[in-house]
Parts: C-alpha cells; sequence; structure tokens
C-alpha cells in the first residue's frame, strides 16, 4: 500500500469521525439517521443525516397538530348533534298524544343482606319521551343497607334520610305507567324491585331488541345484550355511565335508543303479533274441527 493510499484512508477516517461528533453534538437521539460508511465517503456518494428540526418548526408542527385534533373533536361533535338531530326530526310526525303513551323507567340499587349481595331500591327515574324527567326520586329500603354501592349506584345515605318509602314510591310509579309503554334497558330487573306486573305487549327493553343484541362465539351463536354504555356510545355517540351511573341518563339514553330504532322496532312486533295470533287461531280452528268429527 502506498502513502498516497495510507492518506487517503486516515481522511476518510478522520471525516467519519468529525460526522460521528457532529450528529451527536445535535442531539439524533431518534434513530431516523443513518451514519455514512467510509465506502459511501470514498465513493463521494451524498450522505443525509437527519437534525432535529429547528424550535421554530418543531413549534409549527406542534400547531398545526393541535388544529388537526381540534378540526377532528369539531366534526365527532358535529356528527353527534346531526345524530341526535335526526332522532328528534324522526318523531316530528307524532302528536303529542302519541308521545304521551311512552315513559323511560331506569332504577339505582343498593346491597342488602349478608355482604350487601341483595339489591334492593334505592332511585327511581321517569323520562318522558322528550327525555325530560317527570318523576325522579329516592327510595328508603324495608331492610337494613349493607353496601350503598355509591361508586356505581351513586346513593350516598344523606339521600335517603327524607326518602319514599318503598310502598309509596311503587303507588306512585304504578299510577305514573299504567296504560303507558315503558321504554328502558333490561327492565326485568327493574320492574322485580318495583314489584310492578306490566304487559309484555308494553314493554321495549333495549337490552331484548335483536339489533342492539350481539352474538358471541366466532361463528355466531345466541344473541347476547349489550351493555347500555356500550349501545350508547355505538349508535348514539353518548359516553354515560362514566363512573357513578345516573338514573335520569340512562333512561335518556334507552328512550333515544328507542327512537332511533321506532319504525323498525315496532314493525318486527306487529310482524310477531300477527304470526302468534294467526297460529293460535288456526289451532282454535282445527279444535273446533276436531270436536265436530268426533262421535
Amino acid at each position: 500500500m502506498s502513502n498516497w493510499e495510507r492518506l487517503q484512508i486516515k481522511i476518510l477516517k478522520a471525516e467519519e469521525e468529525r460526522v460521528k461528533k457532529k450528529a451527536a453534538a445535535s442531539n439524533i437521539g431518534a434513530g431516523t439517521s443513518q451514519k455514512p460508511s467510509m465506502s459511501d465517503l470514498s465513493q463521494g456518494k451524498p450522505t443525509q443525516i437527519a437534525r432535529s428540526a429547528p424550535k421554530h418548526k418543531r413549534k409549527r408542527r406542534e400547531i398545526s397538530e393541535a388544529v388537526r385534533e381540534a378540526e377532528r373533536a369539531r366534526e365527532a361533535g358535529k356528527e353527534k348533534e346531526d345524530r341526535l338531530r335526526s332522532l328528534t326530526l324522526s318523531a316530528d310526525d307524532m302528536t303529542v298524544m302519541e308521545k304521551s303513551l311512552y315513559v323511560g323507567l331506569d332504577c339505582e340499587m343498593v346491597g342488602v343482606g349478608d355482604g350487601g349481595k341483595r339489591s334492593a331500591l334505592a332511585r327511581v327515574t321517569l323520562v318522558d319521551f322528550d327525555g325530560r324527567v317527570i318523576y325522579d326520586e329516592h327510595v328508603r329500603p324495608r331492610e337494613r343497607i349493607t353496601d350503598f354501592r355509591t361508586w356505581v349506584s351513586g346513593v350516598k345515605a344523606k339521600h335517603l334520610k327524607a326518602a319514599l318509602s318503598l310502598k309509596e314510591c311503587i303507588l306512585q310509579v304504578a299510577d305514573l305507567v299504567k296504560g303507558k309503554i315503558i321504554v328502558g334497558h333490561a327492565l326485568k330487573n327493574d320492574l322485580q324491585v318495583l314489584m310492578l306486573q306490566h304487559p309484555v305487549a308494553m314493554i321495549r327493553d333495549t337490552a331484548r331488541y335483536r339489533a342492539y343484541m350481539r352474538s358471541h362465539g366466532k361463528e355466531g351463536g345466541k344473541l347476547r345484550p349489550r351493555r347500555l354504555k356500550d349501545l350508547a356510545l355505538d349508535f348514539l355517540g353518548m359516553e354515560i355511565q362514566e363512573g357513578k351511573h345516573d338514573s335520569a341518563d340512562d333512561a335518556r339514553a334507552a328512550m333515544l335508543l328507542y327512537r332511533a330504532q321506532r319504525t323498525e322496532w315496532e314493525k318486527e312486533l306487529r310482524k310477531t303479533h300477527l304470526h302468534r295470533y294467526t297460529k293460535a287461531n288456526g289451532k282454535k280452528k282445527r279444535n273446533l274441527r276436531d270436536g265436530m268429527q268426533a262421535p
């Protein structure tokens, strides 16, 4: 190797060390830079060394990202408003009398008995078709409360000091829902703690409506109810039950879910009732025919 070649190698090494020191001084650290090799330098290839953007460019990028985030939030809010507005418009063809036939129901429970495992009624809320609260009362259970379940029910001891007795509440709620179509989520539990019986044909339970249920398993399977919180988020864009539950918010969400599918829901119910009537009527005719043919 000639002295000239040794000098060239020495110069290349010195250049590589200089580039390394310059990259370290500029705090690259992001892993996006590619260090030039000796072969690249010897062949005269251009080298690209990523440098951290100047402060004013970083600030400009942060502002642009914040603007984009604000636009996305604004679009999401507009989409939610449009969805709720469409629900309102879908009910414009209903008269005041028709709307008065609907009432939304939701209850909050506390725990009684050993370990608070059994549920007892502690709050009842009723809303009208438009989501306005028409009844909201706390209830004093007959048994001693062993678990207020405040973290989910929102009920505290102070709420029950001047609360209604269970009997008073049952009589008042029974009077308000009499002859009305009750809308709610998992209404079986609410009606059970209220000790009320209501005609099945006048119940609209969002936990039992097929369009709001989901099959479990890869190949489908039995439809199972979904949480009201998930339904409200997926179909209404509403966030509810973030921490403590509010029976008024839950009743409104159930009513909005019903309104979103009201037309299709009622069509399905009419078909089901017609099928049951036809089946029952056909059975009566067969029984009558068999009786006439009997000796």
